[in-house]
């Protein structure tokens, strides 16, 4: 297996210190295992708990000075455990994710995604689905607002990208950057709320970045951005006051760690916990852990 090379090899240890991370990819492949566990509880009882198995191949296609262009196969999307009363429903949602199993991306010099490459492609196979598997709800009123959803995602996938979290981390913008800086609210990231469907959660980004001889290791921390939680409140008194109580103390973060190898400046591992909390009745969690397949 191919190893990507972020810095040149006659750097010495000092140079790397001064230089940070430098985008040099070689062309070759990468595999990880993706972990995802999601928890939805309501009064202390779990309403979603699942676990998510995904494996993604990332294809390095070709570099400039500037820019990298990848793609990322999806090799596996399998719900590993549910409740029972959730599992229609997630392999359902499953459906979704087939326009977004072969995506070829433009990489900026940080790493961060620039474009989505193949959105015809992408946004081909959604009508595909609709005429296909997702026929069946095509006069479903009840369907109507997640086939116009669809519409908008699968026309625009680089909006859908950048406001998910996965991706947000997977391709995080860390390279060609100082080691041991420590940005705070570096920029914002915003992505839909799990409470309350419709809803954008805008954040502040805050990033560290360190190393030993061997490994960088990253931090980056989310927090909810806004201050004025009337609109969700007034949501929340409508769907869950009479089930989780009058409190409401809305409180939107995710904590992340990512490790890269020190020399070839490929990602090792990343684990990370998202927490959505309306109060202590009701809280929507998202864990991730991703490592590299060797």
């Amino acid at each position: 297996m191919s190893r990507f090379k972020f810095f040149d090899e006659e750097n010495t240890e000092d140079s790397v210190q001064d230089s940070g991370f430098a985008l040099q990819y070689p062309s070759g492949k990468l595999s990880y295992n993706i972990l995802v566990s999601q928890n939805l509880s309501v009064n202390g009882r779990n309403f979603v708990n699942s676990n998510t198995n995904i494996i993604w191949t990332l294809i390095v296609e070709d570099v400039t000075s500037e820019n990298v262009i990848v793609a990322v196969k999806t090799e596996q999307n399998k719900v590993l455990n549910t409740t029972p009363d959730s599992t229609d429903l997630l392999n359902f949602s499953l459906i979704f994710n087939i326009p977004l199993e072969y995506i070829r991306l433009k990489l900026n010099k940080y790493g961060g995604i620039d474009e989505v490459i193949n959105q015809d492609e992408i946004l081909s196979k959604w009508k595909q689905l609709k005429k296909n598997e997702l026929s069946k709800y095509r006069d479903d009123m009840s369907m109507k607002g997640i086939f116009t959803a669809g519409d908008s995602d699968f026309s625009s996938s680089l909006k859908v990208l950048q406001q998910n979290i996965l991706y947000i981390l997977f391709f995080n913008d860390v390279y060609n950057k100082k080691i041991g800086n420590n940005i705070s609210n570096k920029n914002t990231f915003k992505t839909n709320s799990k409470l309350f469907q419709g809803n954008f959660i805008d954040f502040n980004h805050s990033q560290s970045i360190d190393r030993n001889e061997d490994e960088i290791f990253v931090k980056d921390s989310f927090l909810q951005k806004m201050t004025d939680f009337s609109n969700l409140k007034k949501l929340y008194e409508k769907e869950y006051k009479a089930i989780t109580g009058n409190n409401f103390s809305y409180n939107h973060s995710c904590n992340a760690k990512s490790i890269y190898e020190a020399k070839a400046g490929y990602l090792e591992k990343i684990t990370a916990r998202m927490e959505e909390k309306a109060n202590n009745g009701l809280f929507h969690t998202i864990q991730y852990h991703i490592e590299l397949i060797k």
